[in-house]
């Protein structure tokens, strides 16, 4: 198993879920996946802009220490910008989940260093003051290899 870093994790991961293609097939090309780095909930027409957040991290109890790598767990949300109808956005965000879930488990491998990626929720972050957009937090317990 390969060790790796956060930093570069998280090109990794990016480009896993800007290449995820959502179910519904007319969502496709009209609400696609996009980062934002700038972390401003400022978003046009289309939805589904996210960022990349990483907690501290911390071994993980009972995990793995062999060859200068440990077990390393870090909670990560992807902070997704959400732009629409209240049935919009609740649809949106109930498929997503599902979908990243799948994304980020299917990125697990030797060569990445991703020993699991466990689905923790979705809590609604900040719907600001504009009625028709909503930051929402798809959170997950990452776990990797990392150097000690």
């Amino acid at each position: 198993m390969q060790r790796t870093t956060i930093s570069k994790l998280r090109p990794q991961l990016s480009q896993v879920i800007t290449s995820l293609l959502p179910r519904n097939p007319a969502e496709k090309t009209e609400h696609p996946w996009t980062p934002n780095e700038s972390g401003r909930p400022e978003v046009p027409a289309f939805t589904r802009r996210f960022r990349l957040e990483f907690s501290p991290r911390h071994f993980t109890p009972g995990g793995e220490w062999s060859s200068g790598t440990v077990d390393t767990a870090v909670e990560l949300a992807v902070i997704t910008d959400y732009r629409g109808s209240p049935e919009l956005i609740e649809e949106l965000a109930e498929d997503d989940w599902q979908d990243l879930r799948h994304a980020l488990n299917a990125a697990k491998s030797p060569e990445s260093g991703i020993i699991a990626v466990t689905y923790e929720g979705s809590p609604y972050v900040d719907p600001g003051e504009d009625g028709s957009l909503v930051q929402i937090a798809h959170t997950f317990e990452l776990r990797y290899r990392a150097r000690y």
